[in-house]
């Protein structure tokens, strides 16, 4: 019995030992794989801790060094790992671990990384799931920062790694992602969020999509210091079909087709701002964004778009609606200089008629050229009067069978041909305070055609573009001049 218990305790001591002999050794290696081979010594790790029945570990504080930091910078306060292999850790070039789980990280993609002169590691990371928790990623030119994502409750699934020329490119392999509230700066005005996103391998699901102005810009603009459209546009589904991700500077995003299930745009302009810089055409907002689209298709189910302008001096503001807009927006992109984006929709206007838009642009135009045909049948002119009252304190009556325009809108300038057939025209001039000035009204009445006789009136005008206001601000004014030659 007492040799019995002498070899079981010498055995004990033996296990005992190996184990913790074991134990440091496991842990170095991994000590020294994090810092030594990923990136040849510019990863720090602080805090190390195994459990090596379990194949746990946990850190503190996992940080790229100093000398690599303009290429490419992570930091992670709080790390763990299950399921680590020790087999393939100890014998192979690969770290596979069943779950990595991360607090408070952030994560910087540089400008030039491929000037960063570093062994990189033949190492492959093989891991089955990553939980991320609070945490960001940046991506900077220089000190100016060009992209800027925040992320909560982040779940990524079967991940394969290739660490060899990791800062050449990030290159990576991943069957699932599922993001909850995510935030992404597109450009110093403009700001993305969304509830939840799940990225597959080639497609993308996103929940309450929200493209909005920033509320900084936003008070400049609703305090009359700068000009410039208030956008919000919020989308409650929307999903990605073959779509390639960038993060690596430049920062691109390309896509065989989206689709934006019942999309809601609202439009606020200070349009009379007297004074200020020119505002920012859509091509310049496109050609200034830091991330890089080619979105072949974009396709609208069931869209709204609300826009409303100030009158010139009093407080109230007129809008304009369209709804159940339905159609695609081709070849949407922003690298392509050649590439024309072409809008093809159809939609309801002001609740009552029905009005098809053919717009193209390019985003690379020296001019900033829009040319828009559209078509609108059977509606009547009172429908307008949620815009013209407000606005320009004027209504109007009667009935339009067609009306047909193209504008070719330039950035300084542009032209308008138009063609209407319309019947029983009333015009009714209005005070401040919405009381008729029948004087007036009644001497317009006397002027103008009530009639086109059953046959369109063709006319065509000219106009300024004052930059100062948008775009749609342009098209409604160079259409009430070429509406003031069809009555008069």
């Amino acid at each position: 019995m007492r040799k019995f218990l002498k070899v079981f305790i010498i055995i004990s001591v033996v296990i005992a030992a190996v184990f913790v002999a074991g134990h440091f050794y496991v842990k170095n290696r991994l000590h020294s794989t994090i810092e030594n081979d990923l990136l040849t010594g510019q990863v720090a790790v602080e805090d190390l801790n195994l459990n090596l029945w379990t194949g746990d570990a946990s850190a503190t504080r996992i940080r790229t060094a100093d000398s690599i930091a303009e290429a490419l910078y992570f930091n992670i306060d709080k790390a763990a790992i299950s399921g680590l292999d020790y087999f393939k850790l100890l014998t192979t070039d690969t770290i596979q671990v069943d779950k990595f789980e991360a607090e408070g990280y952030a994560l910087n993609l540089g400008k030039d990384s491929s000037k960063q002169q570093s062994k990189s590691s033949q190492k492959v990371i093989v891991i089955n799931e990553i939980a991320l928790d609070k945490g960001e990623i940046s991506n900077t030119s220089g000190a100016r920062e060009t992209a800027f994502f925040k992320f909560s409750k982040t779940s990524i699934k079967k991940v394969n790694i290739p660490l060899e020329n990791i800062l050449e490119g990030l290159e990576y392999q991943v069957d699932q992602i599922t993001v909850d509230s995510l935030f992404l700066k597109l450009n110093k005005r403009e700001n993305l969020h969304a509830s939840r996103l799940n990225l597959y391998q080639d497609s993308v699901a996103v929940r309450n999509l929200q493209f909005v102005t920033n509320d900084s810009v936003q008070k400049l603009v609703r305090a009359g210091r700068i000009n410039y459209d208030i956008l919000d546009l919020q989308v409650p589904e929307l999903t990605v079909s073959n779509y390639t991700l960038g993060l690596m500077s430049p920062s691109k995003f390309t896509a065989d087709r989206i689709i934006l299930n019942q999309p809601v745009l609202t439009s606020w302009s200070n349009a009379n701002l007297e004074k200020g810089e020119p505002a920012a055409t859509y091509h310049q907002l496109l050609r200034d964004m830091k991330l890089k689209l080619d979105i072949r298709k974009l396709q609208i189910n069931n869209g709204t778009v609300d826009y409303s302008e100030p009158h010139a001096e009093l407080d109230r503001r007129g809008s304009i609606t369209f709804d159940q807009i339905n159609g695609s927006i081709n070849s949407f992109t922003n690298f392509q200089e050649q590439q024309p984006i072409k809008i093809d929709m159809s939609s309801r206007f002001m609740k009552e008629s029905t009005v098809n838009v053919d717009w193209t642009m390019n985003v690379y135009d020296p001019v900033d050229t829009h040319l828009i045909k559209t078509d609108l049948h059977n509606f009547s002119l009172s429908s307008m009067n949620s815009f013209l009252n407000p606005v320009l304190n004027i209504e109007l009556h009667g009935k339009v069978e067609d009306y047909f325009f193209t504008i070719d809108a330039r950035k300084d300038n542009g032209i308008v041909n138009t063609q209407i057939n319309y019947s029983d025209l009333k015009i009714d001039f209005l005070s401040e305070d919405g009381d008729s000035k029948w004087l007036l009204s009644g001497a317009a009445n006397l002027i103008a055609k009530k009639n086109s006789n059953d046959k369109s009136i063709n006319k065509d005008a000219t106009m300024p573009r004052d930059r100062r206001r948008s775009i749609f601000n342009f098209i409604w004014k160079i259409q009430e001049k070429a509406l003031r030659k069809v009555i008069l």
